[in-house]
């Protein structure tokens, strides 16, 4: 059916179709009158333009590495799972375990949300037919829409907070991940960091230390030969790339001046002893379904990355340092490029 045979059938007008096509969710059509639309497109199969079926599922796309226990990934699904339904769409979600996806074999889902720069490598070397937005992964050229945690502005918020303390001294721990090309925070933070020591004319330096993935034993004897060379520097502060390498090295190092650089491996802020960069998962999610949405609607329109604030967490004051710059799609601060 046309957009006016649906209009005709329903009595209504064919803008209040199209309105809800370009926007499920649009205030200017009541509720009931957008049910009964989106039932009657559902149930005529509606074809667009560029002859595409309206399937009204997304899908999200995940990898076998990722602990879907963690509460990142759960308040980033519950996020995705709220605009889904806010747009009147269904989520469909598979884990990538080989070279294809179900969710485009079979045809299910009008656009993915890939959570996996992994799963995104791979996917991306076929003819992915329908829109895709990475969530918490990136491509270094606009291939697709993107949404992602603001490294830099967390990372320089980081350095001004040690700045105000009077540490002089900086350390930066990471890795490197022998993940994908498009898995970039890790990278994105050790930049930041060096960028932002250097504007704010700080001493610093970066040490690599083994994979989260690796053994722990080789992971905590490598932190504690660090240390050890740590702890004869009284004035040295530490910025770790994650929650996981800061909780590990507070173990170690008790007395240590210790920051983290986000709170994705942390479960329910357990571990409240030590300052941290905090992403909202869940609005993180909610960003990149709306984003989606809107793709779906307008495929024309120019790609666009979306960097969600990160504000840095002080045990016993709250957060700190809250000057993301942009607002949101949503009204949260967001900064886009």
């Amino acid at each position: 059916m046309t957009q006016n045979e649906i209009a005709e059938k329903l009595g209504i007008s064919q803008s209040s179709v199209s309105l809800v096509l370009r926007d499920p969710a649009t205030p200017r059509v009541s509720e009931k009158t957008k049910v009964r639309i989106i039932s009657c497109l559902k149930a005529s199969r509606y074809m667009t333009k560029t002859g595409v079926t309206r399937n009204w599922n997304l899908g999200y796309v995940t990898d076998i590495f990722q602990d879907l226990h963690q509460d990142f990934f759960q308040e980033s699904l519950l996020g995705i799972e709220k605009e889904a339904a806010r747009n009147h769409y269904n989520l469909i979600t598979e884990c990538l375990r080989g070279k294809s996806l179900n969710l485009l074999t079979n045809n299910k889902a009008d656009g993915l949300i890939i959570r996996s720069g992994k799963a995104y490598e791979i996917l991306q070397k076929n003819d992915i037919a329908v829109p895709v937005v990475l969530l918490n992964c990136t491509t270094p050229i606009r291939q697709c829409d993107s949404v992602m945690p603001d490294n830099r502005s967390g990372i320089y918020k980081v350095i001004r907070f040690l700045q105000e303390q009077n540490e002089k001294n900086i350390v930066f721990v990471s890795c490197k991940p022998n993940y994908s090309p498009y898995s970039c925070n890790y990278q994105e933070r050790e930049f930041a960091f060096v960028d932002a020591c250097s504007m704010l004319k700080m001493n610093c330096s970066v040490e690599y230390v083994p994979e989260p993935s690796v053994s722990a034993n080789k992971l905590t004897d490598h932190l504690r030969d660090l240390v050890r060379h740590w702890k004869k520097d009284k004035t040295l502060s530490i910025v770790s790339v994650n929650h996981y390498y800061a909780s590990l090295i507070r173990k170690l190092y008790p007395d240590g001046k210790i920051v983290a650089g986000d709170n994705k491996a942390e479960n329910g802020f357990e571990d409240k002893r030590f300052p941290m960069l905090v992403q909202d998962a869940s609005y993180m999610g909610k960003t990149a379904a709306e984003l989606l949405v809107r793709r779906i609607a307008d495929p024309s329109r120019p790609f666009v990355r979306i960097n969600c604030d990160m504000q840095l967490f002080l045990p016993g004051n709250g957060q700190k340092h809250d000057d993301g710059a942009g607002e949101s799609l949503s009204g949260k601060r967001n900064s886009f490029s």
